[in-house]
């Protein structure tokens, strides 16, 4: 299966490294936890509001539980998630990739059954020859490529800047990013050497290879990791050994690390309080920043999702017999 060109280059361009040094993915983000916590408080949140199909009578409205896309978003999302792990998983991939897929299961009766989640890096989206949208994947489960036209995808987008994918916020931030993930893989790499800097041994002659390398070794293996911190070692044959590089604290690790959480925050709309930061806040500005969490991010997602919901789900002879 061959993806589109827009799908090939956002694929390219995901591999690109950061300024840090870093290649940025959306895979690579989910594992920084402030990443993965505000893609899980939105998430959660949004999945635990009810989704209820309704149908306008007037000034009146009722639920339809009669429609057979009211279980779909409300109870049983497809035969082996619920509606909530549906929408969860929906939210966080667009969080993360900036497009959502889910294949729309019909019956028999063309009534919508399920809506089957797909990991958004298996998708290629292109148009066919009458123009419209059609979706290439790569099943894991399957083993095989198939085609979806665009009537049996429901496709969340993110903001989008041109073309009918959304943009990845993780692309985006893709600089901000690729400095959280290099402060916590070099803390992860400071503690692993010993939580010490770097060394250099000073010796007053020259050493042969062999010599050379089996000091290193030796050396590595006897000091380097935690296991062998605070270990007394004797350096033979005149060796001094010299510390070099700056400590963690006189480079503002701490500080790097705090700052980043707070770009990272600043990116998907999450109060600082909400990830465990600001121990400094009061209670009547946490009720704010809550009410500002609901106006200003969780209702942004829950239009964006609820109208593609109705754009996907829904025949425009539906919607206009006031179904919503």
């Amino acid at each position: 299966i061959s993806l589109d060109e827009s799908a090939r280059l956002g694929s390219l361009a995901s591999m690109q490294p950061s300024v840090a040094g870093v290649t940025v993915t959306a895979d690579s983000a989910l594992r920084n936890m402030t990443v993965l916590a505000c893609i899980r408080i939105i998430g959660q949140s949004l999945a635990s509001v009810p989704l209820i199909l309704y149908r306008r009578d007037g000034r009146q409205r009722t639920r339809a539980t009669e429609h057979p896309v009211y279980a779909v978003l409300a109870q049983t999302g497809n035969a082996e998630m619920t509606a909530y792990e549906v929408r969860e998983t929906r939210i966080a991939h667009c969080m993360a990739w900036g497009n959502a897929y889910a294949e729309i299961q019909y019956d028999s009766n063309y009534a919508v059954r399920g809506l089957w989640p797909m990991a958004p890096d298996r998708v290629g989206v292109e148009r066919n020859a009458a123009g419209k949208l059609q979706y290439s994947y790569w099943s894991d489960t399957m083993g095989q490529g198939f085609v979806l036209p665009w009537y049996r995808v429901l496709h969340l987008r993110y903001t989008m800047i041109r073309g009918s994918l959304g943009i990845s916020p993780v692309r985006q931030a893709m600089n901000a990013l690729g400095v959280a993930q290099a402060t916590e893989e070099y803390g992860g790499r400071y503690f692993a050497n010993g939580s010490r800097p770097s060394i250099i041994l000073k010796h007053p002659g020259r050493l042969q290879k062999d010599a050379y390398e089996r000091l290193r070794d030796s050396f590595a293996n006897n000091w380097q990791g935690l296991d062998n911190a605070h270990r007394i070692n004797i350096l033979e044959e005149g060796i001094t050994p010299e510390i070099v590089g700056i400590p963690p604290e006189e480079a503002q690790f701490l500080g790097t690390r705090q700052y980043q959480v707070q770009e990272i925050a600043r990116l998907y709309g999450v109060p600082l309080h909400m990830l465990a930061v600001g121990e400094t806040a009061t209670y009547a500005s946490a009720e704010q920043d809550a009410i500002n969490f609901r106006q200003h991010t969780l209702l942004g997602w829950a239009e964006r999702d609820e109208q593609r919901l109705m754009a996907d789900l829904l025949t425009s002879e539906e919607r206009r017999q006031g179904y919503y």
